[in-house]
């Protein structure tokens, strides 16, 4: 869980296998859900979903 995530000042580190276009993001409630290949990798607390791309993604 991400309580504090700041879309254009924070970015989210995934694994170079991770396929950001792949991933699933979804609004749960007030919130952004993340999974990747049915699991979930992230849950952005207070953000909405369509604020989340690519470019909140890095490789780590």
């Amino acid at each position: 869980m991400v309580a504090d995530f700041q879309d254009g000042q924070d970015q989210l580190g995934v694994s170079a296998a991770v396929e950001v276009e792949r991933l699933g993001i979804s609004q749960v409630g007030s919130d952004t859900l993340i999974v990747w290949e049915g699991q979930a990798i992230a849950l952005l607390k207070g953000m909405n979903s369509s604020q989340i791309s690519g470019t909140d993604f890095v490789l780590a």
